[in-house]
């Protein structure tokens, strides 16, 4: 899990879903915090092409 972005009481996480399920990591949450909010996104299409053209051709995806 990585810290994107941190504003007020908010926060925006990326998770590696092949490292942790999301079913761990939201226990793990509210568990441990109060939590007012929870929107659960997939990286848009423009990200996921971004990221496969940036590790160059060379590497395997």
């Amino acid at each position: 899990m990585d810290v994107l972005k941190r504003k007020g009481t908010g926060m925006r996480l990326s998770v590696d879903t092949s490292q942790t399920t999301m079913e761990d990591l939201l226990a793990y949450i509210v568990g441990n915090y109060r939590i007012a909010d929870v929107t659960i996104e997939d990286p848009s299409m423009e990200e996921i092409i971004t990221d496969i053209y940036s590790r160059g051709a060379d590497k395997e995806v």
